[in-house]
């Protein structure tokens, strides 16, 4: 491997990592960010695609890394890919095993990385029936009738870290008010998208979420799912005393 000797070397510790995922209506669900990479004093922001089948099972999983260098310097991070790609810059990426060797450009910059790992911290099932009759959603397209999408959430025990526990999940449903009515779901909040109408759900972390959007359909066709993890990071303006640790 050919390293310029006047680039700086650093080593990355695990930054940041943000959740993504986005279910199309053809039925793949781009979702969430789950790679590990060591960063040391370079800021780096880390999200996580994953496509998924119409089911909810994980088809792949890519992480899309992103640095900001104030000079050109070598940067030395991690990950358990199967395949890697420069996004931003026209910046050489050697990989050895799970490390990577990046001769980083000043400036901001992204790699996508394809996780060889199929395990996301969520499991996700999803189920439509169609007058009340289980259907997929190849079945699905053209076709009017009652509508309900069923995804249920749960806690994935082969992945670790505390995701689950500390990412809340919104569930966005996108649809043509033009040929849906009696649009409803139990806890969803009603948006105005354009000339779109949209359901958010949100599932609270460390809980199993079922959420069940109901809709009458005509000529089925729908935008995609968007389901977003966020981390929970709350700022109290209180003194947290004995009694209320307790409570």
């Amino acid at each position: 491997m050919k390293i310029e000797k006047n680039m700086k070397m650093e080593r990355i510790k695990r930054g940041r990592i943000m959740f993504s995922l986005l279910l199309t209506v053809s039925l793949f669900f781009s979702g969430l960010s789950l790679g590990f990479a060591d960063t040391d004093n370079i800021p780096k922001e880390e999200t996580v695609y994953s496509t998924l089948f119409e089911n909810g099972e994980v088809n792949e999983i890519f992480v899309v890394n992103g640095f900001s260098l104030s000079e050109d310097r070598e940067i030395e991070d991690y990950g358990d890919y199967s395949a890697v790609r420069e996004l931003t810059q026209k910046t050489k990426i050697y990989k050895e095993g799970d490390r990577l060797t990046i001769e980083g450009k000043k400036g901001k910059f992204h790699y996508e990385g394809t996780l060889k790992s199929k395990d996301l911290p969520w499991l996700i099932d999803i189920k439509y029936f169609l007058d009340g009759k289980e259907r997929t959603v190849k079945e699905l397209e053209g076709k009017s009738g009652h509508l309900k999408i069923n995804l249920k959430t749960g806690k994935n025990p082969k992945v670790k870290g505390g995701f689950f526990e500390s990412y809340t999940l919104q569930v966005m449903f996108t649809y043509d008010p033009e040929k849906t009515e009696n649009v409803a779901g139990k806890g969803a909040t009603f948006l105005n998208s354009g000339t779109k109408k949209q359901a958010l759900f949100t599932v609270m972390p460390g809980k199993a979420g079922n959420i069940t959007l109901s809709l009458d359909v005509k000529d089925f066709e729908m935008e995609g799912i968007l389901i977003n993890g966020i981390h929970m990071d709350m700022d109290f303006d209180v003194d947290i005393d004995s009694e209320m640790q307790e409570k």
